[in-house]
């Protein structure tokens, strides 16, 4: 099951739903591991040997500010469901993670 948590509200209430009942240093250790990013779509796309890429950012990432336009994606837990969502939005295009901020999805 995919889980998409746009909102801060959102992730709060998931959280207290999912974490009812325990403790402060439960809570604190699971939070720690919430990897929670906002993840963009550069656009124009990059030229490729077989045709065009684009590639995914995490907000944070250095080479998104060299992008000339972005597409916000959403929040995501990792690379991997930001380029589902990414693919189920433009289904025709080759899509990948950024070699800096998003190594898992590189050269899928």
């Amino acid at each position: 099951m995919q889980i998409i948590l746009v909102k801060e509200g959102l992730l709060r209430n998931f959280l207290t739903f999912i974490l009812r009942g325990k403790s402060y240093q439960e809570i604190s250790s699971n939070m720690e591991n919430c990897n929670i990013a906002l993840y963009y779509l550069n656009l124009p796309p990059k030229s490729e040997g077989k045709g065009l890429l684009y590639e995914i950012h995490k907000e944070d990432c250095p080479w998104l500010e060299q992008v000339e336009h972005s597409e916000l994606i959403g929040d995501f837990l990792n690379c991997r469901e930001a380029i589902n969502k990414a693919q189920l939005d433009h289904p025709d295009w080759k899509i990948e993670g950024c070699f800096y901020c998003s190594k898992d999805c590189h050269n899928l």
